[in-house]
């Protein structure tokens, strides 16, 4: 049996720690660059911020 196969209520969340979570922060990395949000800056300079 897979996970995707049991019950909802039978699934439990992991608990997650505050260490757990700065873990997860510190070898995280951005999904976007600076050419994305210079990209993003002159897109919203053309066309206002609605688009």
């Amino acid at each position: 049996m897979t996970w995707m196969e049991v019950p909802g209520e039978k699934l439990l969340e992991p608990v997650v720690s505050m260490p757990d979570m700065l873990r997860s922060l510190a070898s995280t990395k951005p999904t976007v660059n600076d050419q994305d949000l210079d990209k993003l800056k002159k897109f919203t300079q053309d066309f206002g911020q609605e688009g």
